[in-house]
């Protein structure tokens, strides 16, 4: 979970020129601070892949139709960022989804010389031309996809956003490139301790935010509520399906 409150960009830069040894608002600070922006993004995409950071996840819940294997995901998700996908049926019980659809998947049987799309219990998806595609196609019965993915990256322009995620962390790492660039004293201090933090961070991650849908994009609301990672016989992802009791909705 977080272990702080929301930072803006502008709160960010001042913190990282106050850390690097820019205390004055002379000259040297105000060119600095175009320098602390660029820094604080370079630890942005650094950070991206050590860990799937909780305040970058989310789900969304996309209505399924009858037929149609195609389906629109968030406009937000991160390039190659869907980490998870499962398929609620009417009764309220959800099955994971294994990512790739392979050639022989899509072969007809020896019986079915129609070509039709097969439907059934979709038990595979890939991301096609910005769109999931899933296989088969759902019948009637499959009502939601059940997506986990992650947001992705703001360019960090308004000063009035707030960092996307551990914003301890950013500031930490970016004032570490500010004082080698500026050849700042206690960098190497400060890079031990970003490492140390680093490594506790990456352990303590937590559950990520809940998205609604409602067919459209424009209709994405956020809630509070954390969606459980595990079933009550096997993780998701393990191609288990859940219990009925099982609903994070």
């Amino acid at each position: 979970m977080p272990i702080s409150d929301p930072v803006s960009v502008n709160d960010a830069i001042t913190d990282v020129l106050q850390r690097a040894g820019f205390t004055s608002q002379g000259t040297a600070t105000l060119t600095a601070q175009p320098r602390a922006r660029t820094y604080l993004r370079q630890a942005m995409r650094e950070l991206v892949g050590e860990a799937t950071w909780d305040d970058l996840k989310a789900d969304v819940r996309i209505p399924l139709t009858e037929g149609q294997d195609r389906y629109e995901y968030p406009e937000e998700t991160y390039v190659g960022g869907i980490l998870e996908v499962s398929v609620e049926d009417d009764r309220g019980r959800f099955w994971p989804i294994d990512g790739g659809i392979r050639r022989h998947d899509r072969m007809p049987t020896p019986q079915d010389t129609t070509h039709r799309v097969a439907t059934g219990r979709p038990n595979r998806w890939r991301v096609v031309d910005k769109e999931i595609e899933v296989l088969p196609a759902p019948t009637a019965q499959y009502v939601n996809l059940v997506i986990t993915f992650k947001r992705k990256l703001p360019s960090l322009n308004d000063g009035e956003d707030f960092l996307p995620f551990e914003p301890e962390l950013l500031i930490q790492r970016a004032t570490i490139l500010m004082k080698l660039h500026y050849q700042k004293p206690g960098g190497s201090d400060d890079e031990r301790s970003y490492r140390r933090y680093l490594l506790q961070r990456k352990r303590a991650q937590g559950e990520g935010r809940v998205f609604n849908v409602g067919g459209r994009k424009s209709h994405y609301v956020t809630r509070d509520k954390r969606v459980p990672r595990s079933g009550a016989y096997g993780e998701v992802g393990r191609g288990v399906s859940f219990t009925d009791g099982w609903n994070p909705w």
